[in-house]
């Protein structure tokens, strides 16, 4: 294919995703450390980033089922009151940030009536720093495990920690 032709079918990719669902939205082509490439969304509170991440392979399986399949090594940064200076999200995609959580709580961690979490957790003060650093943006956390979503789901109603929805969504993972 020429670069002409491909600049052209670029144009005409971007000129559907700018009208998708009534929303006017800018997207790029863009190369990932891995040499991969994929389509994101520009805009929203911070920026797209390539770096080297280290994860389970069932992690970055599920992180690619749940952000359309943004490859390993693409991040997505929002300025933050953080030592590193910001907070990393697995996607932002129609005005949201996404963190995917292939996270599965043992039964100790909830209290069996009730659902609700035990204590605190790394994930719950994650929920805090990222709910913070949205600055409004809706926050989503796509989990893996209907239990563990319910729990921490619970315990933001508790905690009062709002701009975060909590969503059950299964992939089977294989490997």
């Amino acid at each position: 294919m020429t670069d002409e032709a491909i600049a052209s079918v670029g144009a005409k990719v971007l000129q559907e995703l700018g009208g998708a669902c009534g929303k006017p939205r800018v997207a790029a082509l863009a190369r990932t450390a891995r040499g991969e490439f994929c389509w994101v969304e520009l805009g929203g509170p911070g920026r797209w980033f390539t770096e080297k991440e280290s994860m389970k392979s069932a992690d970055a399986a599920y992180r690619r089922a749940v952000t359309d399949g943004m490859p390993e090594g693409f991040v997505y940064k929002v300025p933050a009151s953080t030592p590193s200076g910001f907070i990393k999200f697995d996607g932002y995609k129609n005005g949201t940030l996404i963190d995917a959580k292939n996270l599965h709580y043992p039964d100790n961690f909830a209290n069996p009536s009730t659902g609700k979490l035990k204590f605190p957790t790394a994930e719950t003060t994650a929920m805090k720093k990222r709910v913070a650093a949205s600055n409004g943006v809706p926050v989503v956390w796509y989990m893996n495990n209907e239990r563990t979503a319910t729990a921490l789901r619970l315990w933001a109603i508790d905690d009062d920690v709002k701009g975060i929805e909590f969503v059950f969504r299964s992939v089977a993972i294989t490997g």
